[in-house]
């Protein structure tokens, strides 16, 4: 679709990247502005970076400023193939041997960013979480040493727990939501495994 097709601008609209490719068309915009469009626009919120060949200089990428993506249109790029990937990239070759690849975020390297911070949060001491003394010494009486002892019992749970109250309860469920923790989680046996926990019943 967008073989032998000039790209003729780029721009950034918020966390969007776009391409105009085509013939220009002028259309109508927000109260009596005009704007300019391609035959088709690509949009993208993900990484880009934009070659002077396959493995050449960096010209642009989705982190340049509005003044150098401007600039793009001036290059006299036309797109001369589309090629995709299995995980969701592609990439534009273009006449004059410039390469626009387009890069999605890596979702499994993300996911063990997220693992690797929830498995820190669950391992730290009660006594680093932002709670008076009395409602740690109560907690502790409990046997509820680590986060992760704590984030398995249930409101009910902690009521039954000597020395703390209803304000104590509130407090906790403060200090675990500032982690992006809640009470009553269930945790991956594996994560808890990794804690030296075993599942809680």
């Amino acid at each position: 679709m967008l073989v032998d097709l000039p790209l003729w601008a780029v721009g950034r609209a918020g966390t969007v990247s776009w391409f105009q490719f085509g013939a220009h068309h002028a259309v109508p915009a927000r109260k009596i502005e005009i704007k300019d469009v391609g035959d088709y626009a690509l949009h993208t919120e993900c990484e880009w970076t934009l070659a002077s060949s396959t493995y050449g200089d960096v010209i642009a990428t989705s982190e340049s400023s509005r003044d150098e993506l401007a600039s793009l249109g001036s290059l006299g790029l036309v797109c001369q193939e589309v090629t995709a990937d299995d995980r969701g990239g592609f990439v534009l070759q273009f006449a004059s041997g410039h390469c626009l690849k387009v890069e999605p975020e890596d979702e499994e390297a993300e996911g063990a960013d997220g693992e690797a911070f929830l498995r820190e949060a669950l391992g730290k001491p009660l006594e680093e979480l932002e709670l008076p003394a009395r409602a740690i010494n109560a907690l502790k009486n409990a046997e509820l040493n680590l986060v992760v002892d704590l984030v398995q019992k249930s409101e009910a749970d902690l009521e039954h727990v000597k020395n703390l109250g209803d304000k104590s309860i509130d407090e906790i469920k403060t200090a675990l939501a500032a982690l992006g923790l809640s009470l009553g989680m269930r945790i991956d046996p594996n994560v808890l495994g990794a804690l030296g926990r075993g599942v809680v019943r």
